[in-house]
């Protein structure tokens, strides 16, 4: 029942604000005069959004190789550990 209300609220929401808006009716000169300055804008945007994608694309490979370096050595670590309980659980059986 609920859900019922939602969806009938939410129908009733889009039925007026499609009623509200109204039609714009846009020439193709103005179409195209938008378009140019939409694409004037865009070029420099789309450089400076690309440089800063690249510098965090490298960050973020600095951070995976420092990730995998420590890795690296605590399985160093891990293997000499493992080594040593298996020493001590082999010493203790064979008491």
């Amino acid at each position: 029942m609920n859900t019922i209300l939602r969806l009938g609220a939410l129908v009733a929401v889009l039925a007026l604000t499609s009623a509200c808006n109204p039609v714009f009716h846009a020439s193709e000169a103005e179409l195209a005069e938008v378009r140019a300055i939409a694409e004037a804008n865009q070029a420099p945007d789309s450089s400076a959004a690309s440089a800063a994608a690249q510098a965090a694309a490298e960050q973020a490979q600095a951070a995976a190789e420092a990730a995998l370096a420590a890795v690296q050595d605590l399985r160093g670590e891990i293997d000499a550990t493992n080594q040593r309980i298996d020493r001590m659980f082999e010493e203790s059986q064979a008491k």
